[in-house]
């Protein structure tokens, strides 16, 4: 029973991460239908930012999540200034060819400026024992960010007025277009979210995670299985999709073996995949 509580505890905590990951990702693909290939990196370059800024200037993590919601939100709003070129000039397959093209941008510029090697932050061990284990405290904050970010987004989504039109616009596009919605801002303002959640991921799991330029494939990976066990567009579904993934990794590793857990996850996925079909938050 001592283990069973162990492998939990410790399943929730790597959830966690991928809920953070995937809360960004299930927004930018349910209301803006733009499958951005580039997510991942964006994790990524979060991490390398609060790197830079800890180990150059000296500011805490915690605190560069400050001017990394400003900067990500600028990135943001030039990323969907340009897909919506793309998908103007040549539709989805533009789309996707641009999500790339950030993806080896933004991973070959941080490998340029930082170097191809991996890096940690080392910035703290402070720990608290649950059920046997020491857990840092630094992976309880970004619990706890995954689970504010996923309220904060919701509310967005179901109380503010552009939540309803990102509802309407991913329900039917062009009946919402007809209804007198701007489309394109509801899609601009999506995006940019996206990556300033991506970034704010980044940032929250840089002090326990060691990073590497080309770690967001993996990142991307853990996005779409949420995408899959959540509901697109739905944030809250997103955390707790992010969450069973963690659990179940964690058990299969505890009662099998480690080499097994990214398999057990993926077989979960694909069961998911043939039982339930992929539907948006706002059609369910």
């Amino acid at each position: 029973m001592e283990l069973f509580a162990n492998l939990i505890v410790l399943g929730i905590l790597a959830g966690a991460v991928y809920g953070l990951v995937g809360i960004g990702f299930t927004m930018v693909l349910g209301v803006a239908r733009i499958a951005n290939f580039a997510h991942g990196s964006l994790v990524v370059l979060g991490m390398y930012f609060t790197y830079l800024l800890y180990t150059q200037v000296g500011i805490n993590p915690y605190v560069a999540l400050l001017p990394g919601v400003v900067v990500f939100a600028i990135l943001g709003a030039g990323m969907a200034a340009l897909f919506r070129t793309r998908s103007d000039a040549a539709g989805e397959t533009g789309e996707l060819l641009l999500g790339l093209g950030f993806l080896l941008i933004i991973e070959s510029g941080i490998s340029l400026v930082a170097g191809p090697g991996p890096k940690p932050l080392n910035y703290s061990e402070a720990s608290v024992n649950i059920f046997g284990n020491e857990v840092e405290v630094t992976k309880l904050i970004a619990l706890g960010l995954a689970a504010i970010l996923a309220v904060a987004v919701n509310m967005l989504i179901r109380s503010t007025s552009l939540g309803r039109s990102m509802q309407a616009v991913s329900l039917d596009a062009e009946g919402a277009r007809i209804q007198g919605i701007s489309v394109d801002r509801v899609k601009d303002a999506t995006v940019a979210i996206s990556v300033v959640i991506a970034g704010i991921a980044g940032i929250a799991i840089s002090p326990f995670t060691v990073m590497t330029p080309f770690g967001g494939a993996a990142f991307l990976l853990s996005a779409f299985a949420v995408v899959v066990i959540g509901r697109l567009g739905s944030p809250i579904g997103a955390l707790f999709a992010g969450l069973f993934i963690g659990i179940i990794q964690s058990l299969a590793s505890g009662y099998i073996a480690s080499t097994w857990a990214p398999l057990v996850s993926l077989g979960v996925v694909l069961v998911f995949l043939i039982v339930r079909p992929i539907r948006t938050e706002a059609t369910s």
